[in-house]
């Protein structure tokens, strides 16, 4: 993630908008106690208007479907999340419902911790150097993707295109960035309006996905509103009270041919709401810790697992780091879940060679067929009828049911498309004549056609529905719960999905850091597997895997079975290990492509690394607000330490806090505009001081 930071950094020549909101958040040290509400519906023409002006109003007068209880400490780098579900309409307190585990989390921008918070859950989980992280937390600069603002931004917008203006919201002067990402056939836009009267937060984002040509289906839109923000102790500004807003769009090209920024959008279904509002708010001390380590006896590192018969304590990052010594050190071996059916089948137990059970079943049922037989013949016909009555049913209460499966439950499909199509059967399981209204399938990934609905069933009567599932699904069996709108009123089953990818890469991403000059470590190279799925009783079209010129590729093994749950099914797993070969310092980006025989693009896998020079800082470009920042030297040689400031930009103060610690400060007067670089002497010998870019950030006033 900071190598992707310092990407941002880099990619912005003049100092913008999303610089000064870093710098806002570097100033900030803080706790916050916070309340989130979660609404599954609301009546959006009720709050439009208020969310339009950012006012800071009541919020929805029904009662939400869950209720978070939330904190997030931050000490200026690290962050520390605590998220429980107490309330609402939909909240079991003995159970785990809800959208979100209650959990623990710790997050330094290179190290991630997280327990849950849950009877029997002893377990600390570590991971390191991250970019999307495995939990999705809520806080005041939590929206999107549910982690911060900026590292959501820079995962997934580094590389759009950007236009910058000045508009207007809600009678607010605002600094407007639109971001734009253009895929085949359609585009993905961020619309950001910074508020600089609140340390440059977002006022308002808006968040599209939507297809490019007619006829490409509904839009998928996020909108959040800031309506409230408040000054901390320390000088950054705090979001306090903001609104996201969730809804689809039908049918967008040809509802809004002429599309921008201003334009009002109107949702074509009810749209979801997530409201945060801060009850507590007060300065941060000292490091942030995980705190609630009540039951947490072990610790899974990427280097090993740790235990302690009588518990952890409360622990920092750098604690954390200490206690587990190289076994925090993250692996760059693929995790890639094993599917293979011999090897999840090979300590099976034999089956039994006489199905006893079964002969067992098959007498009792010879041996009623011949008592009823009798029966009947004896004259005694209304004991038969009756217990016949019972065994069919007729005899119970009529209870509404439906069941549901997917046809097929089992496929392969192309990685390549952003969607899978798939047919969903309805059958009546009820002895009652059933109406449905409407399907939910729980996730707005998922859409179910609605075209046939309503539809009338009798009892045993099926329906024949499309279902639309959109992202990569899951490699191994998954229930889908869908509820049922009915005139009997809400009817809940599960239907079962094997959805196979024909291809994947694994990792995912690549992020590489640690690299100097100079040096020829083995921390240069890493793995990466190709798996592919495909029936072999079919043809099986091939692949070209192409390699970024930087790097040195070689085959190193190759893997083929039976997949466990689909045994018709085969796959076949391909190691690669690459070596970086460009020695060349900064901050580069490459990609592995995967491409059909006819040339398109099925994966990319991007890979990002940066080689320092041998002297270099953290973080590398200091963004000045209104507080000290504190900037460390980073070298391969532990030995080298600063000597003594040799030059800084007019207005700006920098000093030794210690031999490897620039602290550095705006001065009394220090211009509204500062682009400069400081310089420090090391005892690293024939090598030029140590460089650090500083920057500073003029209001709106004077940029007009």
């Amino acid at each position: 993630m900071s190598l992707l930071l310092i990407a941002m950094a880099l990619g912005q020549t003049n100092p913008g908008p999303l610089d000064a909101f870093r710098a806002n958040l570097a100033a900030t040290r803080v706790k916050v106690r916070f309340e989130c509400l979660f609404y599954d519906r609301i009546d959006y023409s009720s709050i439009s208007r208020q969310l339009e002006q950012f006012s800071p109003g009541p919020g929805p007068a029904s009662e939400p479907s869950y209720i978070a209880q939330g904190r997030w400490d931050f000490d200026g780098s690290c962050e520390h999340y605590v998220i429980r579900i107490t309330g609402g309409s939909k909240h079991d307190p003995n159970g785990r419902t809800g959208p979100l585990p209650a959990f623990e989390l710790i997050w330094d921008d290179n190290t991630y911790a997280y327990h849950y918070l849950m009877p029997g859950e002893s377990a600390l989980h570590l991971e390191t150097k991250i970019v999307r992280p495995p939990l999705f937390a809520l806080g005041p600069f939590t929206w999107k993707r549910r982690y911060r603002f900026d590292r959501e931004h820079d995962a997934e917008h580094s590389n759009a295109e950007v236009e910058h203006k000045i508009g207007e919201r809600g009678g607010r002067r605002l600094e407007i960035e639109i971001y734009r990402m253009k895929r085949e056939g359609s585009q993905l836009r961020k619309e950001v309006a910074y508020d600089p009267e609140i340390g440059y937060i977002p006022r308002y984002l808006r968040t599209i996905s939507f297809g490019m040509e007619k006829g490409r289906g509904p839009a998928s839109v996020l909108e959040l509103y800031v309506t409230d923000a408040q000054l901390s102790g320390t000088g950054g500004f705090v979001p306090t009270k903001w609104y996201l807003v969730a809804y689809h769009v039908s049918d967008f090209a040809s509802k809004y041919p002429g599309y921008n920024d201003e334009t009002r959008l109107t949702p074509s279904d009810t749209p979801q709401l997530t409201h945060l509002r801060v009850l507590k708010m007060e300065g941060q001390e000292g490091p942030v810790k995980l705190d609630e380590m009540e039951g947490v006896k072990q610790i899974m590192a990427p280097g090993g697992g740790f235990g302690s018969k009588d518990g952890l304590p409360p622990m920092s990052v750098s604690e954390l780091k200490r206690l587990l010594g190289k076994k925090s050190i993250s692996s760059n071996k693929p995790a890639l879940s094993n599917i293979d059916y011999a090897e999840l089948h090979e300590f099976d137990r034999p089956k039994a060679r006489t199905p006893w059970l079964s002969y067992i079943l098959g007498g009792l049922v010879v041996i009623a067929s011949l008592w009823c037989l009798r029966a009947w013949r004896g004259g005694r016909a209304a004991l038969v009828v009756f217990w016949a009555l019972a065994i069919t049913g007729c005899a119970q209460p009529a209870i509404p049911r439906v069941t549901a499966a997917f046809s097929p439950s089992c496929l392969i499909y192309d990685a390549a498309q952003p969607s899978l199509q798939i047919g969903l059967v309805v059958n009546n399981a009820g002895n009652r004549p059933l109406r449905i209204f409407s399907v939910d399938a729980g996730c707005s990934c998922r859409q179910v056609e609605k075209a046939q609905l309503p539809a009338s069933l009798r009892p045993g009567e099926k329906l024949e529905l499309s279902m639309s599932l959109s992202g990569q699904l899951p490699y191994n069996l998954h229930p889908y719960i869908l509820t049922f709108h009915t005139d009997l009123g809400q009817l809940a089953t599960q239907a079962t999905l094997l959805a196979l990818p024909d291809h994947r890469l694994s990792p995912q991403s690549v992020t590489m850091q640690g690299l100097y000059e100079g040096t020829t470590e083995t921390e240069d190279s890493f793995e990466v597997i190709h798996r592919a799925i495909y029936d072999p009783s079919a043809s099986r079209p091939g692949t070209e895997l192409n390699f970024p010129p930087e790097f040195i590729a070689q085959k190193t093994a190759t893997h083929t079975g039976r997949v466990a749950d689909a045994p018709d099914y085969a796959f076949e797993d391909t190691t690669y290990r690459l070596t970086l070969n460009d020695r060349t310092l900064g901050l580069h980006r490459a990609d592995i492509l995967l491409r059909g025989a006819d040339g398109r693009r099925i994966i990319t896998t991007p890979i990002v690394w940066q080689r320092l020079p041998f002297l270099s800082s953290t973080p590398s470009r200091v963004a000045l607000a209104t507080q000290p920042v504190r900037t460390f030297l980073r070298c391969p040689d532990e030995d080298v330490e600063l000597v003594r400031v040799l030059s800084a930009p007019k207005g700006v103060k920098a000093v030794l806090g210690s031999p490897r610690e620039v602290v550095i400060s705006p001065g009394e007067n220090a211009p509204e505009v500062i682009d400069g670089v400081v310089e420090v002497e090391t005892t690293a010998k024939g090598r030029s001081p140590l460089r650090i870019a500083v920057v500073r950030y003029a209001p709106l006033a004077s940029r007009r």
